[in-house]
């Protein structure tokens, strides 16, 4: 017996720190949509189940779809019982079922109670996987369900409780799926898979290979016999390869001899060229460094001649020249520059930071102003604030009533037309009763008369039958007819003599007295009826009354309001407007305050550190954090005056100096200087030339004495030239080297070569004497070479396989003992798999007809024996019996597919059940799509069957329609508002 005693859910959707207690038997849970109701279902389930559903679709994934609203872990703890032990399960839910937290107490003892790994408690406590329980004892889902062929776990229950003496643990449909899996693993489906598969390949990839080694032996005995006879052709061959090297060898000596001859020519120059003091490698550099000094005089006499003449040319004009001092120059400068940068500053103000400047302010007024509107309009918006929220408040009050009152009106008019055909029927009841009183008393009446009337006639056939007779005999036996009319008159009065005393025997079982009696109660109660159902429409007249009159006072509390509110909402729109105004203005005010502070950084940053403005135009007085608009304009004029006094001074220098601009008065200063350092130069060039020209005779005396510059220069242009002669030769001689294979020039690598080739052609002479051209020796090499190529490619061909056919056949032979052993493995697992689902198919049949009775049994309960039989399929499809015929469920009405499948549920949860012991029942909301008879039906049958099952059995249903609950007041008085 297990029984759940309370549920603590600490976090779980909706659900934070909530309790709920459950009691023994039949019991409600009542939640209206959106409590939670199927939220606490679910919580029932994966408390004890965690290897749930898991994918994308929330609905089916529980851990998604009931993650706590507040972000939290999910958990929680379930009190219940076990065979009298109480446990509490506690778990903290992870995203996986591996990331769950699980802890059973024992709660008599204290003790936790170790788990399996990845044990699930509802199969301990329960005896049911995840699937068996949620389509026996957690109906949640009213509607056809159909087995998992691979893991039936229902079935597998139900044959072990029916047939096989109770032992769960037992899964024949596991044996199957075990000895299938290994056929598979033999050989698949298709045949092209599997061990046994992969041996047969192996035995014929054996016997392939065993052909390709047979037909590779043949090939390589052909292929050893022609590299025999190449390699005989090729020996024959190798006296005209020596012959041809021979010539080689002479040509590149020739060669060579050439090379050494020419280097050692252009060795003995250099050495005559150079000096003691001066090697050959450092001639080169020395004549750079003369030509370098002799290049510095000649550039220095050339600038002397030109300075000589150009103040011969000066003396000759005559000209008187202004003198201008370097210092007057530089100041006139000076003052040129303040007046530019005072100029720049000034436009730069007039043009870009006083429009800047005052498009801010503008911005920053406009924003100020749309603030205070704003505000304004908030102060005023937050005054009709409360005029608003008591309008919404009635608004909402009338809508609930409005609502309540349209509920009570359905549910009058929905009384009383069942209250006006209950009313027909007692009407009729008392008519049909009347009626039957009326006719009681007129069969009295007539019954006497109608005995008399028989009398007579018996009377008149027996005098009619008298007369017949006598007529026949004395005149004619015609007459004889009417002795048989007589005889048919008399048997007719004797049996409706018959038949009225049997009806007055009858009359005696149904006496007036009876009849009054029953109709004067029919009436009475009929009265009493009649008085109730006026109480109870008084009762909804009123209520709609007083719903009408809340209303109507709630329409003129709404009237009386709608002034302020309509001034509110008006109010509100004026502020989004005001709001949005005061945005345009921010951003604008940013975009201009943005533009003044690039313009004022801009200045600040040039101007700063500017020598040109004196202390009283320093650009630091525009940094002000509050400046207005006069003291930018005063700065402004500040300016304007600077320059006006800068160039005032500017004029009167070159009036002084007798010049109309600066480019006269520069003109002027450049000729006074050029004449002043004209003289100076000439003395400065003469002795520097005097200078260079010595230090370019003492250097070239290191080489040779030379009597004066210009023989000096002679000597230079002749060593000039010979190293140039020089420089070309080795260069010839370095590209005939590398022409011949020569990266760098040696005489110690030449004579070696040069020995390694006399050796040669001595050793080759042995050879005799070439009879042969060069042509016919390279033609004969060819061939030579096209041998050597054969030979070649023929080895390549020329390979040893890693096995031999000995070796091959002792793997078929060994393979195909393996594949003889597969093959019997193989048909014996096909033989246990066809005895084994024989077995398995007898073995449902006896679980099959116990599951339709109990089936058939309970649906008849539900529908008040409406319907017959029930046949259940082996995947849980059902069909009805009604009248002579079955019909599949989905012929059925919704309703009806609720209760049968209800019923098979039930059926199931009994059979799997232990002698005695019985599992709790969890229900959501099984009843919603019954009418209002299969619903009482239902709830009766859900009563007995919680009273048949014992005291400590219980019986959840969860529900969220109120009229369920009202009608299980007459069955059940426990109920649970969530």
């Amino acid at each position: 017996m297990v029984k759940i005693n309370k549920l603590q859910v600490g976090s779980f959707g909706k659900f934070k720190d909530y309790e709920l207690e459950f009691k023994n038997g039949f019991q409600l849970i009542y939640g209206k949509n959106e409590d939670g109701k199927s939220t606490l279902m679910a919580f029932i389930k994966i408390m004890f189940y965690s290897k749930l559903e898991r994918g994308k679709d929330i609905n089916k994934n529980l851990r998604k779809k009931y993650q706590p609203w507040d972000g939290s872990m999910m958990n929680g703890a379930i009190e219940f019982e076990h065979d009298g032990t109480c446990y509490r399960l506690q778990k903290d839910m992870g995203a996986t079922p591996g990331a769950d937290k699980v802890k059973l107490i024992n709660m008599d003892t204290g003790e936790e109670v170790s788990l399996g790994k990845n044990e699930e408690i509802g199969k301990r406590f329960f005896g049911l996987d995840l699937d068996g329980f949620e389509r026996s004892v957690y109906i949640s889902n009213i509607g056809s369900f159909s087995s998992n062929r691979n893991n039936d776990e229902v079935a597998e229950k139900l044959m072990s409780n029916l047939v096989l003496s109770g032992d769960e643990n037992v899964s024949q449909q596991l044996v199957i799926n075990r000895i299938n899996d290994a056929i598979e693993d033999m050989e698949s489906k298709r045949g092209k898979k599997g061990i046994l598969v992969e041996a047969k390949n192996e035995l014929d990839s054996l016997h392939n290979e065993m052909e390709d080694i047979r037909i590779l032996e043949d090939e390589q005995k052909k292929n050893m016999e022609e590299y025999h006879c190449l390699k005989t052709k090729l020996d024959e061959q190798k006296n005209i390869k020596d012959l041809l090297e021979l010539n080689t060898n002479r040509n590149r000596l020739k060669q060579i001899n050439s090379l050494i001859e020419k280097i050692m020519r252009y060795t003995e120059s250099e050495k005559k060229l150079e000096k003691e003091n001066i090697p050959f490698k450092s001639i080169k550099a020395f004549l750079t460094e003369c030509n370098s000094l002799m290049d510095e005089s000649e550039k220095l006499s050339g600038s002397l001649e030109k300075l000589k003449g150009s103040i011969k040319n000066e003396d000759c004009n005559g000209n008187k020249l202004i003198p201008v001092s370097e210092k007057e120059y530089e100041c006139l400068n000076e003052l040129v520059s303040k007046g530019k940068t005072v100029k720049d500053l000034l436009k730069r103000i007039d043009e870009c930071f006083l429009p800047a400047f005052r498009s801010f302010i503008e911005a920053k007024n406009s924003y100020q102003n749309a603030e205070t509107l704003l505000k304004k309009e908030t102060e005023l918006a937050g005054q009709l604030q409360k005029f608003h929220e008591a309008y919404r408040k009635y608004e909402e009050e009338k809508s609930t009533r409005i609502m309540d009152k349209e509920k009570i009106t359905r549910d009058f008019e929905k009384d009383r037309a069942k209250w006006h055909s209950e009313k027909q029927l007692r009407e009729q009841h008392i008519e049909f009763t009347s009626e039957k009183l009326s006719m009681q008393g007129k069969l009295r009446q007539t019954s006497g008369k109608e005995r008399q009337n028989k009398n007579s006639l018996l009377i008149f056939s027996v005098i009619l039958g008298v007369i017949s007779l006598i007529l026949a005999v004395k005149i004619s036996p015609i007459a004889a007819i009417g002795v048989v009319a007589a005889a048919g008159i008399g048997v007719f009065a004797i049996k409706s003599d018959k038949q009225s005393e049997k009806m007055e025997e009858g009359n005696k079982y149904d006496s007036t007295s009876n009849l009054k009696h029953e109709l004067q109660n029919l009436k009475v109660k009929s009265e009493r009826e009649d008085k109730r159902i006026s109480d109870r429409t008084k009762d909804y007249e009123d209520k709609i009354a007083d719903i009408s009159n809340k209303i109507d006072k709630i329409e003129e509390k709404l009237k009386s309001l709608i002034e302020n509110n309509s001034a509110y909402m008006n109010s509100m729109d004026k502020c989004s407007k005001l709001k949005n105004e005061k945005d345009i203005a921010l951003n604008y005010l940013n975009t201009r305050q943005s533009i003044f502070s690039q313009e004022l950084n801009y200045m600040l940053e040039k101007y700063s550190e500017n020598s040109n403005l004196n202390a009283e135009a320093k650009i630091t007085a525009l940094k002000q954090e509050d400046l207005k608009e006069t003291d930018a304009v005063s700065y402004r004029n500040k300016i304007e005056e600077l320059y006006n006094a800068a160039e005032l001074e500017i004029k009167e220098k070159m009036n002084e100096k007798s010049c109309t601009s600066i480019k006269e008065y520069e003109n002027k200063y450049l000729e006074y200087a050029s004449n002043m350092k004209n003289h100076d130069a000439v003395t400065r060039v003469q002795e520097e030339y005097l200078k260079k020209s010595q230090h370019f005779l003492n250097k070239l005396n290191e080489y040779e004495i030379t009597p004066n510059y210009e023989a000096a220069k002679a000597l230079v242009q002749e060593l000039q030239a010979k190293i140039s002669q020089l420089e070309r030769e080795k260069y010839e001689v370095l590209n005939i080297a590398k022409g011949m294979g020569y990266d760098s020039l040696s005489l110690d690598h030449l004579n070696e070569e040069k020995n390694k080739l006399e050796a040669s052609i001595k050793r080759f002479e042995s050879v005799g004497d070439i009879n042969y051209s060069i042509e016919e020796l390279k033609q004969k090499d060819i061939a030579s070479e096209d041998i050597e190529q054969q030979l070649f490619d023929l080895q390549k061909k020329i390979r040893t396989p890693d096995k031999n056919s000995s070796q091959i056949q002792e793997e078929i032979d060994e393979k195909e003992k393996e594949v003889d052993e597969k093959t019997q493995y193989f048909d014996c697992l096909k033989i246990a798999l066809e005895v084994m689902q024989e077995s398995s198919d007898e073995m449902r049949k006896s679980f099959g007809p116990e599951l339709n009775r109990k089936t058939s049994e309970i649906f008849k309960s539900l529908t008040n024996g409406k319907y017959g039989n029930i046949l259940v399929t082996k995947d849980y499809d059902i069909s009805i019996q009604s009248g002579i015929h079955y019909r599949e469920w989905k012929y059925l009405s919704n309703g009806t597919v609720d209760q049968v499948y209800l019923a098979l549920r039930l059926a199931i949860a009994d059979l799997i059940s232990d002698k005695n012991i019985y599992l709790p029942l969890f229900l959501d909301d099984v009843l919603m799509q019954y009418d209002d008879e299969r619903m009482d039906a239902a709830l009766k049958f859900l009563s007995d069957y919680a009273v048949q099952k014992g005291d400590e059995f219980q019986l959840l249903l969860f529900t969220c329609h109120q009229d369920i609950i009202e009608r299980a007041k007459h069955y059940t008085n426990e109920v649970v508002k969530i």
